[in-house]
């Protein structure tokens, strides 16, 4: 597909390698669904980061260690990728059926209650405590744009300054895949800029900005080698 991006890749890379140290390098069409059941289980006894061991120790061999097994969510992240490269194996009519389907294992408990969001008085010390520097204005603009945009932080982290713009007196962020990849095709879209944000200085800003030195709404966020700029300020 020609929407994965480099980080997508490596993980799935890393999740086939570690199904062939589980059960070992034999014929693709020959998997049965107790290699890929194996697979799944003993994911759920072996440590994060597992492959670092294999050049040196069985999956067996680890897991005796006792060590902290890997989040169910993480076992059933990679037992999609696997499941994804059966159905794709499927369609290409490689094999008759998927060995992986339905193998994913249940989790308790809402989703939502496991993030630790931040609560009022958490964003009122976070907010609180910004400070606005020449070098680093995004550390500055960047939580308040993400509190009163709801934009994602790479969309906001590849921002040009051409993106900010003025329709019908009003003045917007423009979200476009001209900027840089976008996680959903629907993705593209205009966000009125909140008036909040307007009063503390986000247009003066942008318009105190020489788009000869650098395009990019912050100079000095630069890409990784996946292209992405949000990595440092995600941190």
């Amino acid at each position: 597909s020609k929407h994965i991006d480099g980080r997508t890749i490596l993980a799935t890379q890393y999740v086939f390698d570690l199904f062939i140290w589980v059960n070992g390098n034999g014929s693709f069409i020959e998997v049965s669904r107790n290699d890929c059941r194996k697979f799944r289980d003993m994911m759920l006894l072996l440590p994060s980061r597992a492959l670092r061991y294999s050049k040196t120790m069985s999956a067996s061999g680890v897991i005796a260690m006792n060590g902290t097994p890997m989040n169910p969510k993480t076992v059933n992240k990679n037992i999609q990728f696997v499941s994804g490269l059966f159905n794709w194996a499927v369609s290409e009519e490689l094999i008759t059926d998927n060995p992986a389907r339905g193998l994913t294992v249940g989790i308790k408990g809402k989703a939502s209650s496991e993030r630790n969001a931040y609560d009022a008085d958490s964003l009122g010390l976070l907010i609180r405590n910004l400070t606005i520097s020449d070098q680093s204005p995004e550390n500055y603009w960047l939580p308040l744009l993400g509190y009163f945009t709801g934009m994602r932080i790479e969309e906001l982290c590849q921002l040009r300054i051409q993106d900010v713009i003025t329709m019908d007196d009003v003045h917007c962020i423009r979200v476009s895949s001209e900027a840089g990849p976008l996680k959903t095709i629907n993705a593209e879209r205009i966000v009125p800029i909140h008036s909040h944000l307007i009063r503390l200085g986000f247009i003066e800003f942008v318009n105190s900005l020489d788009a000869t030195k650098s395009i990019r709404l912050w100079h000095a966020l630069k890409a990784n080698a996946y292209g992405k700029f949000s990595s440092a300020s995600s941190k």
